[in-house]
């Protein structure tokens, strides 16, 4: 589905103040083998679901609602989280409308440019050294740039 420019940039604000990019990084044991998966991934939180289901619908993803306990004051919070290749097409889609996390977006986009170069490896995760290294790199680089004041 095309999306407008208006609807991008609204999209983009989202993110800008409620979202998260970042490369999950998680170890997987198979035997005695021990490797590490990567995944470039998009997560927005906000009390508004409609939104949210929006983008569910035209991404892909999980949608869920966020606990607060025994808090019955507060609104809701839904989760909205989209990984792999679904990510970088969101990402794709928003990145010349975004402010505040334009360069996580970047380093998010040429992550997943990577892996596609990479060759999707997800169900038997042969990287080899060097591409775990690379990938590494990228799950850093985006998590210092979460630090107050880098990102803008």
């Amino acid at each position: 589905m095309k999306l407008s420019k208006i609807y991008k940039a609204y999209i983009a604000g989202f993110v800008d103040g409620e979202g998260c990019i970042r490369v999950h990084r998680e170890p997987i044991i198979r035997g005695r083998r021990k490797t590490l998966y990567y995944c470039l991934t998009v997560g927005i939180a906000n009390t508004r679901l409609g939104i949210l289901k929006k983008l569910n619908t035209l991404y892909g993803g999980h949608l869920c609602l966020q606990s607060r306990g025994k808090d019955t004051v507060r609104q809701k919070i839904w989760n909205w989280k989209v990984c792999g290749k679904n990510a970088g097409i969101f990402l794709l889609d928003i990145y010349k409308y975004l402010i505040i996390k334009k360069q996580e977006a970047k380093k998010g986009i040429e992550f997943y440019k990577l892996k596609l170069k990479f060759g999707h490896k997800y169900r038997n995760n042969r990287f080899n050294k060097k591409e775990i290294k690379i990938m590494d790199r990228y799950y850093i680089l985006l998590k210092n740039l979460k630090q107050r004041g880098k990102n803008g």
